[in-house]
C-alpha cells in the first residue's frame, strides 16, 4: 500500500468500525490527524513498505483509504480488526485496531 494510504488507515484507527466519517469532528481535525499520522510513519524512513489487512488496499495500492469499501481481513477472533505494519530495514512498527463487540 501506499505511504498515504498507511496514513489515511492509521487515522482511520480512531473511528468507529475504522470510518473516517464516523471520527468526531472529521472534516476539521482531518489535517491534524494526518500529520499526526506522518510523524509517526516517517519513522521508518522514505524506502519503508506498508501493509495492511484493507481488502481495498490489495486490489489498488493507492486507494483511498478513508472512503474505502470493502472489508478488513481480520487476524483475530474480534468481530473487526484493522491496522498497518510498516517495515524498514532496521525496523518493523504495528498499528492496530480492534473492534470487540
Amino acid at each position: 500500500m501506499s505511504k498515504r494510504g498507511a496514513e489515511q488507515v492509521m487515522v482511520t484507527l480512531q473511528g468507529e468500525w475504522f470510518q473516517a466519517e464516523d471520527i468526531p469532528d472529521f472534516a476539521e481535525r482531518e489535517a491534524e490527524l494526518a500529520s499526526h499520522a506522518r510523524v509517526i510513519l516517517a519513522r521508518f524512513g522514505e524506502d519503508a513498505l506498508f501493509f495492511t489487512n484493507a481488502a481495498t488496499a490489495r486490489q489498488n495500492p493507492h486507494a483511498d483509504m478513508y472512503s474505502r469499501e470493502g472489508a478488513y481481513e481480520g487476524f483475530t477472533g474480534h468481530v473487526m480488526d484493522c491496522g498497518v505494519i510498516a517495515l524498514s530495514a532496521t525496523e518493523v512498527g504495528v498499528f492496530w485496531g480492534f473492534t470487540i463487540d
